[in-house]
C-alpha cells in the first residue's frame, strides 16, 4: 500500500532537508509538520523543508527495515517518533536496531531525533527507557507533554526543534550539492501531469509573474522538462516555448536541491558552451525545481536576463518560496483532476 507523506516548508536561504517518520496515530500531524519546519527555520536561520512520513517505525525496524525507498544520505535530520507497541505486545520495541539502520543510511553528521509520545502507562514508560539506553550523547530523546489538543503541535514542534537545532552542522547541500533520481520513475511524473492547456496557463501565471517582478528580470518560466525538452509552458519575455533539455539550465537545476543561481553564464563553465549564453541572451539565470508529492523533479520555476549581476545563497529565498506555493498548487490541480 503506498505511503502518502505531508509536505511542510519554511522560508530562508540554503535548506535544511528533514524526515519526521512515524506518529501515523498522532492527531495534528500536517499541523504539527508545518509547526516544526517553522521552529526549526526560526532557530536556525535556514529554511526547512519537512516531510512527514506516516509509518509505524519500529514495526517496520522489527520486520526488516523501514519502507523508505529512497536516497537518505542527503537528509539532513531525521526525527523519529516511536509509536509505542501493539497492546499486550511483550519484549523490547526494538529502539536500538532501529536508530541503527537509520545511521548507516545517513551520511555522517546528520542528525537523528528519538521522540516518545504523550501519554502514560507501562508500554511507554518502557519506551522511554529504551530510547535513552539507545541513543547516544549526539542523539537527542525528546518525551511529548500530554497537552489539550489545541497546544500540541506548537508546543511539542518546540521541544523538538530545539532538540533537532542543537544537533545540527551546515546544510547537507552545501557538501552534497547533487541529487540522484531515477530518470523513469520521474519521466512517468511527468507524463501524469494534467494538461498543459489555457487552464494550466491561468493557474500558474502569477506566480511567474511574482518570480520576475521579485527578481527584475527579462524573463520568467515555469518549465517542465521532459525525455529530451524543456518545455516553458508559461512564459514571460521567452519566445521559444521550447529548448532542448541540454542546452538549458533547467535540466542542471533538476539535480540542485535548494535551488541553482548563477550570476554570469558566460563565466560559467558548466553553462558557457549553450547557445543562448553564447549569443549573450542569458547570462543571470535563478531556478528552483518544482517537484511531484513523490518527489520526482518535474521542472523549474526560473527567471533569468542578459544582464549579469552579483549573487549570493540569500538571493534563492524569495524564488524558493515561489516555487514552494507554485508546487503545492500543482498538487492540489493533480488531485482534483485525477479520477477517484
Amino acid at each position: 500500500m503506498p505511503i502518502h507523506p505531508t509536505r511542510a516548508s519554511a522560508s530562508g536561504p540554503v535548506p535544511y532537508r528533514t524526515l519526521l517518520l512515524g506518529g501515523a496515530d498522532l492527531p495534528d500531524r500536517a499541523e504539527l509538520a508545518q509547526a516544526f519546519a517553522d521552529e526549526l527555520a526560526t532557530r536556525t536561520g535556514h529554511g526547512v523543508d519537512v516531510e512527514a512520513v506516516p509509518i509505524h517505525a519500529l514495526a517496520h525496524a522489527a520486520t526488516g527495515g523501514l519502507p523508505l525507498e529512497r536516497d537518505l544520505s542527503r537528509i539532513d535530520a531525521v526525527v523519529v517518533v516511536l509509536d509505542p507497541p501493539a497492546a499486550g505486545a511483550e519484549g523490547p520495541a526494538g529502539v536500538a536496531p532501529l536508530l541503527q539502520g537509520l545511521l548507516r543510511r545517513l551520511t555522517v553528521g546528520a542528525a537523528v531525533v528519538l521522540v516518545v509520545p504523550a501519554g502514560t502507562g507501562a508500554a511507554l514508560e518502557r519506551l522511554a527507557e529504551e530510547a535513552g539506553a539507545a541513543a547516544d550523547a549526539l542523539t537527542p530523546v525528546v518525551r511529548l507533554e500530554d497537552l489539550a489538543a489545541g497546544d500540541r503541535p506548537r508546543a511539542w514542534a518546540t521541544a523538538i526543534g530545539a532538540a533537532t537545532a542543537s544537533c545540527l552542522i551546515d546544510p547537507m547541500v552545501r557538501f552534497l550539492a547533487d541529487d540522484h533520481y531515477d530518470e523513469e520513475l520521474r519521466l512517468d511524473a511527468v507524463d501524469r501531469l494534467p494538461p498543459r492547456d489555457d487552464a494550466w496557463v491561468a493557474r500558474f501565471e502569477q506566480i511567474v509573474a511574482d518570480a520576475q517582478a521579485a527578481y527584475g528580470t527579462a524573463s520568467a518560466a515555469l518549465s517542465i522538462v521532459d525525455a529530451d525538452h524543456a518545455r516553458y509552458s508559461v512564459r514571460i519575455g521567452l519566445d521559444d516555448p521550447v529548448i532542448r533539455r541540454g542546452h538549458t539550465l533547467c535540466n542542471r537545476a533538476l539535480r540542485t536541491y535548494g535551488g541553482l543561481i548563477v550570476g554570469d553564464a558566460q563565466e560559467d563553465l558548466r553553462f558557457q558552451g549553450f547557445p543562448d549564453v553564447r549569443s549573450g541572451d542569458l547570462r543571470f539565470w535563478a531556478g528552483h525545481r518544482i517537484e511531484s508529492e513523490e518527489g520526482a523533479p518535474l521542472g523549474t520555476l526560473c527567471v533569468f536576463d542578459a544582464e549579469p549581476r552579483a549573487v549570493d545563497e540569500a538571493d534563492l529565498v524569495r524564488l524558493r518560496d515561489l516555487a514552494v506555493a507554485l508546487q503545492q498548487s500543482l498538487w492540489d490541480l493533480q488531485r482534483t483532476s485525477t479520477p477517484a
